[in-house]
């Protein structure tokens, strides 16, 4: 039986000595969409991802099991980080999923996930690929994404048009990244996960 569920996650993040406004923030959450949109907002996607990678966090299993409803393009969290200007941010998850997406939202999340992601010039935004995903990206037109690219996942980058810019984030030395068929511009950063 799995053990990795919500209570086993908040007594490792109290054990990690979580922000005490970030832990406020958590407990009010009363219903799973609450909750999925807390995990969605930018300040807590690295550090969820980071959570399940290393084994403290909730188990993929149980996100599949438990959230069903609210990951694989069945639900869009509007404007998870409360910002006036963005009413219509959208935000999603994606877990264990192997089949095509056409970037819809602003910000997407990949955890373990084997798939094919075709980014339309209107929803370049935040990309976060994590927990041993294998993700091919596909730009078109002017995209112009930033990446969060973690732990052992691998990204492969093409684009049908050299007018892409792309802005990497590796968070891993483990991460992998492969460029085919591309001619846009591409910056790569390394930075540290601070937890």
């Amino acid at each position: 039986m799995d053990n990795r569920d919500l209570n086993y996650f908040w007594k490792n993040c109290k054990e990690r000595k979580l922000c005490i406004d970030y832990a406020l923030k958590w407990r009010k959450c009363k219903s799973k969409e609450q909750l999925v949109n807390f995990a969605l907002k930018t300040q807590s996607a690295i550090f969820f991802a980071n959570a399940i990678y290393h084994g403290w966090g909730l188990s993929i299993g149980y996100i599949k099991n438990e959230f069903s409803d609210y990951i694989n393009g069945k639900y869009y969290g509007v404007n998870v980080d409360g910002i006036e200007q963005l009413t219509d941010y959208r935000s999603a998850f994606y877990c264990e999923y192997n089949d095509e997406i056409i970037k819809d939202v602003d910000s997407i999340h990949l955890i373990k996930c084997n798939c094919e992601l075709t980014v339309p010039l209107e929803r370049s935004g935040i990309i976060y690929i994590s927990n041993s995903s294998n993700i091919t990206l596909y730009l078109k037109d002017y995209s112009c994404p930033i990446i969060y690219l973690m732990d052992e996942s691998k990204l492969t980058l093409e684009a049908d048009t050299e007018n892409c810019d792309v802005l990497i984030f590796k968070l891993s030395d483990k991460c992998s990244i492969k460029k085919i068929k591309t001619s846009g511009k591409y910056l790569i950063e390394r930075k540290e996960i601070q937890l």
